[in-house]
């Protein structure tokens, strides 16, 4: 692409959609060397959202400092709430994993303090922990409530609470549940059904396994859901 035709909106685009956030930041730094580009306010955005999500914050950090220095300072307050909210859900994160509950629950409660409103990321991530602590239903009411919030159900979000489901053994609210997602995100969703079929079972068919999730997704999960009525 030559530099007489490199717009930031191109740059923005790839930024958006290459998964590997370092090989972003390598393409963000090598246009500038391109005659007469310069950076904007949506270049640095997306390639500061995109260091933020994957968890690359000295990178990030970096990148805000420049940005600064380029960019009208008016208008980065919604980038630095940004920032704080993909510091937050990473903290909430391995806050959950490492089995800290009550601390991830304040970390959440301490972002909306702040004026930080959670997205969908981390709305999957407070499901999670309602998941891990046994509260399946919980995890479903949030997930119901989630449009209202301004937040679009994905098949991310509707996975964690049909494996919660699986995991308590709520075999007829886990099928239910997966033919609704099904019916909100139609085919988007037909990739990820994998992750929703049921686990694969334990000596004597008495408890779901953790791990190990079937690989014959929809009719896995009917033939799960049937048997329990049987």
């Amino acid at each position: 692409m030559g530099s007489a035709s490199l717009l930031p909106k191109h740059v923005a685009s790839v930024v958006k959609y290459q998964r590997d956030p370092l090989k972003a930041l390598e393409m963000f730094n090598s246009v500038k060397r391109e005659d007469g580009f310069k950076h904007t306010f949506l270049t640095y955005k997306c390639m500061v959202d995109k260091l933020g999500f994957h968890g690359e914050f000295e990178a990030m950090e970096r990148l805000l400092l420049e940005m600064r220095m380029n960019v009208d300072n008016g208008l980065l307050k919604g980038v630095y709430i940004g920032a704080m909210r993909n510091y937050g859900r990473t903290v909430m994160n391995l806050l959950i994993e490492a089995g800290y509950f009550n601390q991830a629950h304040k970390v959440y409660m301490r972002m909306k303090d702040k004026g930080i409103e959670p997205d969908v990321y981390t709305y999957t991530i407070r499901i999670k922990s309602f998941c891990r602590t046994n509260r399946p239903h919980a995890a479903l009411r949030l997930l119901n409530n989630m449009p209202s919030q301004g937040c679009e159900f994905n098949a991310v979000a509707y996975c964690t609470v049909i494996s919660g489901f699986y995991e308590q053994d709520y075999r007829a609210e886990a099928y239910e549940l997966f033919v609704n997602m099904l019916s909100q995100e139609g085919a988007q969703c037909l990739c990820v059904t994998r992750r929703c079929a049921p686990p694969a079972r334990v000596a004597h068919g008495t408890t779901a396994a953790r791990r190990g999730f079937s690989t014959d997704g929809a009719a896995s999960l009917r033939s799960w859901h049937e048997g329990s009525s049987s």
